[in-house]
């Protein structure tokens, strides 16, 4: 039976263990007298799926006294619920991937706590990476977490406790980027090996949800320097992000952008709201208006934030295509676009007047920006035309 263990003593543990630095190559003697009994005595403060395996484990070392063993058990356990590996079928079957993901038996956030994982991993570090006499389990599991979305929350631990033990280099940030990007940063950004797996992918709740998830673990990420700016340009996926559906994708749209306003105009030399406008102007008759509106109104006004100067790049021309604002107005219709446009303007501390003057000033003598933004904020302030020089 499990020993009944209070919170704080769970804490307590987790101290100790963190305090001792606890090393997973400890001679044999260490374990015999320390590490088993220590594993055995607070086997409740494992996660719930690996406890019958130490309990397993101990009444096999009482038998046979063998510690090497025992910790090869436990560690497989562990390893085998990092990487939800018990379920997974490797015959050749198209819907494979969607069943296991469906009976995933790995890390979930709503039973194991980070504490459990952290005391886990802490005894045994090793299991963060492949080992060579690791037959059942071929994969980091911070590559495997991000294929369901009840592990996504463990994600960041396995990430700081990797950078802790030095297991990975330090451009691998914990083990979240590899040398091709094609990792677990990667999924975080665009689930899309989830997405393949999961059968409830086109679900707007679970996608949602899925938004939401993800975004916690790259806030987290970012508040402790294992997701740096500079990994968003080599994200090549925002674009596709932005390109999604509204309300699968928000929360992560929003956070990069604020994070790096850069990418809303340093995207294949044109705007980021130029490209969305051109791939809704060509998917107009297949996807509803009201759809995207929100998304135009979300990048614009960024654009207006980070931007003013440029007037959110809703004005500005673009060699060999059509200008971005007759594209708007084509897909969502004139008298929208303009309304938005003002409402923008007058939202933010836009709306005083010298302000809009320097914005007159801005629209008169940059070659780059349409005249028909000159016509607009004259009609909103008819008088800052005659207060502007625009002779500069």
């Amino acid at each position: 039976m499990d020993n009944t263990v209070t919170a704080a003593t769970t804490s307590t543990l987790l101290e100790e263990l963190r305090r001792e630095a606890f090393k997973w190559y400890y001679p044999r003697a260490f374990w015999i007298e320390q590490g088993i009994p220590r594993i055995i005595r607070h086997r409740s403060e494992f996660p719930v799926k690996i406890r019958e395996a130490i309990q397993i484990a101990a009444v096999a070392n009482a038998q046979e006294s063998n510690p090497k063993q025992f910790c090869r058990t436990v560690e497989r356990a562990l390893k085998s619920l990092l990487v939800g590996i018990p379920v997974i079928d490797n015959t050749e079957n198209e819907n494979n991937e969607a069943a296991a993901a469906a009976k995933w038996d790995g890390l979930d956030s709503e039973v194991d706590t980070e504490e459990e994982v952290e005391v886990a991993i802490r005894f045994f570090p090793l299991v963060l990476r492949i080992q060579w006499y690791d037959v059942r389990v071929d994969a980091d599991p911070i590559n495997c977490l991000p294929l369901c979305l009840k592990a996504l929350p463990f994600v960041p631990l396995l990430a700081e406790l990797g950078a802790e033990f030095h297991l990975f280099e330090e451009e691998e940030q914990g083990g979240l980027i590899d040398g091709d990007f094609s990792c677990a940063l990667e999924e975080l950004v665009t689930n899309k090996k989830l997405l393949r797996r999961e059968p409830r992918r086109d679900d707007e709740e679970f996608r949602r949800q899925l938004d939401e998830a993800s975004l916690l673990v790259l806030v987290r990420l970012k508040e402790n320097g294992l997701m740096r700016k500079g990994d968003i340009e080599k994200i090549y996926y925002v674009c596709d992000l932005v390109l999604e559906k509204p309300s699968r994708t928000e929360k992560r749209i929003r956070f990069f952008l604020d994070w790096d306003p850069t990418i809303l105009k340093q995207w294949t030399r044109v705007s980021l709201l130029h490209i969305f406008l051109r791939q809704c102007e060509k998917y107009k008759h297949r996807v509803s208006k009201d759809e995207w509106w929100g998304r135009f109104q979300m990048i614009f006004e960024l654009g207006m934030s980070h931007y003013p100067e440029e007037i959110g790049f809703l004005f500005y021309r673009v060699r060999n295509s059509t200008p971005t604002f007759q594209i708007a107005c084509n897909v969502f219709g004139k008298e929208d676009v303009i309304k938005v446009f003002h409402e923008m303007i007058l939202k933010s501390t836009m709306g005083r007047c010298n302000t809009i003057r320097t914005l007159v000033i801005t629209a008169a003598t940059n070659k780059r920006i349409s005249l028909d933004s000159l016509y607009f904020l004259i009609r909103l302030d008819p008088i800052a035309l005659m207060s502007a020089d625009i002779s500069r």
